[in-house]
């Protein structure tokens, strides 16, 4: 709630446009460094884009300690809608994973990390899950922030009170505008009166299960966290470590990307 108060300015990117295997695209928002240096791929939110004031501050972190930095905006959050009817969702990994295979092939030797908040956290963790020990050897970190682990339970603190006004009404506002605008390019493809008339994510609410990685890999969740009930199961035990089914082949040198200066 604090972060668009006190982070003001704009980050110079570079945008790309990165063609999808079904005949779509992503596009990719990329933030300075030197050719050669560590890449860290940064995956926003629900409704959120490389524009969110989280990731422009990741990303200025990244650049502060030498590094590189790139936002992948999932599809439609990049300020154009996408070729398809579908979107994006928090159990959507495919097109990371032909995000940083793409990156892996244009620079093999390059180190290679990711971090995830919220809904992108869910996406990064599931995407490590699904690959365990096939996870390329350039990925050598990752770090989830405020990772929705359950998304049940996270859909009903944002489905009440104070929450319900200041976080669902703002996520369901664009969502609505979106399901609108591809409505118009798709007729029929949705109930339009449904999703006009939708005020919370109970519909929604999914399950999503974790798998073993082989990377080394954070999360953190801090007690203020509006949206992550930390006394409902495993949203708040797993919150302040690694979850107890991440397993790691190799150690984890730094738990914040701004202070791991020297480790890769």
């Amino acid at each position: 709630m604090w972060g668009p108060l006190v982070r003001h300015g704009r980050l110079p990117l570079r945008r790309e446009r990165v063609p999808t295997a079904d005949s779509d695209f992503v596009d990719l928002d990329w933030a300075g460094g030197p050719a050669e240096a560590p890449l860290v791929v940064v995956l926003h939110g629900l409704e959120g884009s490389a524009q969110s004031h989280y990731v422009i501050g990741l990303l200025r972190e990244v650049i502060a300690v030498g590094w590189r930095g790139v936002a992948l905006n999932f599809r439609s959050c990049s300020g154009e809608l996408n070729r398809l009817p579908r979107f994006y969702h928090s159990g959507d990994t495919a097109d990371l994973d032909a995000i940083v295979n793409l990156l892996v092939a244009r620079e093999a030797g390059v180190r290679l990390g990711a971090v995830g908040v919220s809904l992108g956290g869910n996406i990064l963790l599931k995407w490590l899950g699904e690959c365990g020990t096939g996870v390329p050897k350039q990925f050598v970190a990752a770090v989830g922030i405020s990772v929705p682990f359950d998304l049940a339970a996270c859909a009903q603190v944002l489905d009440h009170g104070l929450r319900r006004a200041l976080y669902t009404e703002n996520f369901m506002r664009t969502l609505r505008r979106k399901v609108r605008d591809k409505a118009r390019r798709f007729p029929g493809f949705v109930d339009i009166a449904a999703a006009s008339r939708a005020r919370t994510f109970a519909a929604y609410a999914a399950r999503s299960r974790h798998r073993c990685t082989a990377s080394p890999t954070s999360t953190t969740t801090g007690r203020g966290r509006a949206v992550v009930p930390i006394s409902r199961g495993s949203a708040g035990r797993r919150s302040s470590s690694t979850p107890s089914t991440t397993r790691s082949s190799r150690p984890a040198r730094c738990r914040t990307p701004a202070r791991c200066r020297a480790t890769w």
